[in-house]
């Protein structure tokens, strides 16, 4: 029989900003995802050994009555989430939990006193409020310049969906790096997107084909199948059709090429 083990948390963590937004922009379990999370990195730490399909289909295998896979695809959107608020910082061999040492903190008498974290908590609050209010008035005077989306930048869809620019940044963004990245859109790109749009419009359908994508040694260039030499995905693969006469965006969509 093996002994229980029990690693140290944040007094305040249901009450921190953080887990609360964690919870509300996604599956409310997540917020269980996470603290296992903690327990991992609490053996290791602060950092989850493995890529992030591997971590995310580990951390699935805990989430009840929900399909592992299924459940693996939501954790990845939630750590991407994680990853552009600065929580985590992922590479292709770990997650490193920036804000571990937050969440494991050793009890001193000096030092760790509730009312302090209680304290800091609010003046964490304060400031953002602070500076919330400062970029409003600062917005009256004078439109800032926007910079150039990169490729792990969050993507602003709002009002821009379906459109061309906005397909090719979810897939610059959202895809792997062993993809290559769009950076030309010539006139027979655009006309091939157009027409995918009307037919695959929802923004739901795209980010799924994305997410498998990620999900999928083989459209990554990472493994080869049937013999064939490595083969990586690209946008004008996606929207073009296999041998079967089946568009490839659906065939990615519908997981036939899930590890």
């Amino acid at each position: 029989m093996g002994y229980l083990r029990f690693f140290p948390v944040s007094h305040s963590l249901f009450r921190d900003p953080e887990f609360i937004a964690l919870r509300q922009k996604h599956p409310d379990w997540m917020g269980y995802v996470w603290l296992d999370m903690l327990a991992w990195a609490d053996r290791t730490g602060g950092t989850l050994k493995g890529d992030i399909t591997e971590i995310c289909l580990t951390l699935a295998r805990d989430v009840p009555k929900m399909y592992p896979r299924r459940a693996a695809h939501q954790i990845e959107i939630a750590l991407r989430y994680m990853e552009d608020v600065g929580w985590i910082h992922i590479t292709s061999r770990a997650i490193e939990i920036v804000n571990y040492a937050k969440y494991h903190r050793t009890r001193n008498p000096i030092s760790h006193r509730p009312e302090r974290e209680t304290v800091a908590l609010l003046t964490n609050l304060t400031n953002l409020t602070n500076l919330k209010n400062k970029e409003e008035t600062s917005s009256l005077v004078q439109t800032p310049k926007k910079a150039p989306l990169t490729r792990h930048q969050k993507i602003p869809l709002e009002g821009a969906w379906p459109s061309v620019k906005s397909l090719v940044e979810m897939y610059n963004k959202q895809t792997p790096d062993e993809c290559v990245a769009v950076r030309e859109i010539s006139e027979a790109r655009k006309e091939k997107i157009r027409k995918y749009l009307t037919q695959f419009p929802t923004v739901n359908f795209w980010e799924e084909v994305m997410g498998q994508i990620r999900a999928s040694r083989f459209l990554r260039g990472l493994q080869n199948q049937n013999g064939h030499s490595a083969f990586t995905a690209d946008l004008d693969w996606l929207l073009s059709k296999g041998k079967d006469g089946t568009e490839n965006c659906v065939k990615v969509h519908d997981g036939r090429y899930h590890d």
